[in-house]
C-alpha cells in the first residue's frame, strides 16, 4: 500500500492539488474540528497562501469569530497536526454555490448507517468533479476521482 500512496502523493504534488485535497478535507471535517455551533454559521471557503478564507452566514458571527480567530487557529492546526495557517480570513455573506452543495460531514463520514454507496450521491460527485477540474488527463482524473470515493469509504 505504501506504493499506491507514494504514487498518489507524487501525482497530488505534481498536479498541484494539495491545496484543493486539504480544502475538501477541511470542509468534510469542518463540524468535528470546530464544533456544531461554529460550523453551523461558517465554511471554509479556500486557501490562500497559508491563510484560510471563511464564509460567515452573519456579521453578528463574523464580529464574535474575530475576536476567537487565535484560538480557532490554534484549534485547526491542531487537528491537522502541523501549523499550516498563519491567519484566518472572514467574509459575510452567502457561499458560492460550488461550496453551498457539499454535503454535511456527517452524511459523508459516518458509516454504521447507512453505508456510504459504491458511487457519491450527485452533489457529493459535483464538488469531486470541480475539485478536480484542474487535471487536464482524463484517465488520470477518473482514477483520482475514484481513490476520492474509495477514500470516503474508508474514513
Amino acid at each position: 500500500m505504501t506504493g499506491v500512496s507514494g504514487i498518489l502523493s507524487r501525482l497530488i504534488k505534481n498536479y498541484g492539488l494539495e491545496t484543493t485535497l486539504l480544502e475538501y478535507s477541511l470542509r468534510l471535517r469542518w463540524k468535528g474540528i470546530v464544533g456544531e455551533g461554529i460550523a453551523a454559521h461558517t465554511l471554509p471557503a479556500r486557501i490562500q497562501q497559508r491563510r484560510l478564507h471563511l464564509w460567515v452566514d452573519s456579521t453578528i458571527w463574523l464580529d464574535q469569530l474575530n475576536r476567537l480567530k487565535p484560538l480557532l487557529l490554534q484549534k485547526i492546526n491542531a487537528h491537522l497536526n502541523q501549523q499550516v495557517f498563519n491567519n484566518i480570513i472572514l467574509q459575510s455573506g452567502q457561499p458560492p454555490e460550488p461550496l453551498a452543495l457539499l454535503p454535511e460531514a456527517d452524511q459523508v463520514l459516518d458509516h454504521p448507517s447507512p453505508p456510504i454507496p459504491l458511487e457519491p450521491s450527485p452533489d457529493l460527485d459535483l464538488c469531486i468533479q470541480e475539485y478536480l477540474k484542474p487535471v487536464g488527463d482524463p484517465a488520470l482524473k477518473e482514477v483520482l476521482r475514484r481513490v476520492m470515493i474509495k477514500s470516503l469509504r474508508c474514513t
